[in-house]
This record gives structure tokens, C-alpha cells and sequence, in this order.
């Protein structure tokens, strides 16, 4: 909690990129949450929850892209704070769980949101196809399981590339070039 501080102010350094994060994330989980709920109600061959699937993966993997472009692109715009953090003591280890921190908390954010999404959306087609209101929530539980693990799963290979280079980089030079 004491390292609260430096998130937030990671999250508030370059606000388009959690932004971005967090919208890219809600409609790659919103998007197959709703075609698998709407297989619940709606008879689904099996190549049509395979496409379903495909297509979920592959957003998730384009998310990833961006999502690694924008850690990489904040990570060289505070190349000098994370030196002069470095220099200071604070392990590389630590640095790189508050930048998994920082993208972890827009992916789990937009996907939470992307759920919610869908599930709003689900109902309202639901109540206008059937003309009956949904009893009870409709969540699959699976769909949260899902969603958590590939928020995560993002999150972690966003920061691995972007901190593997903070890793190596030369704190005498950063520092000397200055903030930027």
C-alpha cells in the first residue's frame, strides 16, 4: 500500500495509455462474452463457438500488441524516474511489479467493465427477443474465470518485454541525459 502513491502517479504521468488499455480490453471481453451468453439461449453448432473462440483469442492478442506498444511507450517516456528510482535503492524487481501494477489495474478494469457490457447488452436482447425479463444473473462463471486469467495473462506479457529492456538499462547515461 505504501507504493500506492507511485502507481497512481504512473497511471496519471500518461493518461492515454490506461485509457486506451481499459476501452481496448472492455470491447475485447465484451465482444465473445456476448456471443457465448448468447449461446446459452440460442442453439450453437459447434464450428460457430469455435469461430466464437478464434475470434476472442485473436483480440486478445491484438490488445496485447497495443497493450505492449503502450507500456513501451511510457516506459522510454519515464526512462529518467525509473533510473533515479533505481539509483535511489529500490530493487529492479520492485520497479517492475509497480509497471505490472499500473497495466494490470487498467486490464482488470476494462475487462471487469467489458463483462458488465456484455451482460447489460445480453439483457436487453434478451428481454426484446423473448419479451420476458431475465430472472436471476446471468454471468457464466466460466466467463469470469476467463476474463480475470486473460486480463492478467495481458498485463503480464505487456510489462515482460518493456521490463526485460528497463532491466538493462545504463542508470549513468539516463541520469546524466536528465528528465526529459
Amino acid at each position: 500500500m505504501r507504493y500506492l502513491p507511485l502507481v497512481w502517479a504512473g497511471l496519471l504521468h500518461r493518461p492515454l495509455n490506461p485509457i486506451l488499455t481499459f476501452f481496448s480490453m472492455m470491447f475485447a471481453t465484451a465482444l465473445p462474452d456476448l456471443m457465448l451468453e448468447m449461446g446459452e439461449i440460442l442453439p450453437l453448432t459447434k464450428e460457430v463457438v469455435v469461430a466464437i473462440k478464434s475470434i476472442g483469442g485473436l483480440g486478445f492478442l491484438l490488445i496485447t500488441f497495443l497493450t505492449c506498444h503502450a507500456v513501451g511507450q511510457s516506459l522510454r517516456a519515464r526512462k529518467w524516474e525509473f533510473a533515479l528510482l533505481r539509483a535511489l535503492g529500490f530493487p529492479i524487481a520492485l520497479l517492475v511489479g509497480l509497471l505490472f501494477a499500473e497495466v494490470a489495474a487498467a486490464c482488470l478494469a476494462g475487462g471487469a467493465a467489458g463483462l458488465m457490457l456484455a451482460q447489460i447488452i445480453f439483457r436487453l436482447v434478451f428481454r426484446l427477443v423473448t419479451l420476458a425479463i431475465p430472472q436471476g444473473p446471468l454471468l457464466l462463471p466460466q466467463l469470469i474465470l476467463v476474463d480475470t486469467a486473460a486480463s492478467i495473462l495481458v498485463a503480464f506479457a505487456s510489462t515482460a518485454l518493456p521490463a526485460f529492456r528497463f532491466n538493462r538499462l545504463n542508470l549513468a547515461a539516463t541520469l546524466a541525459s536528465g528528465p526529459l
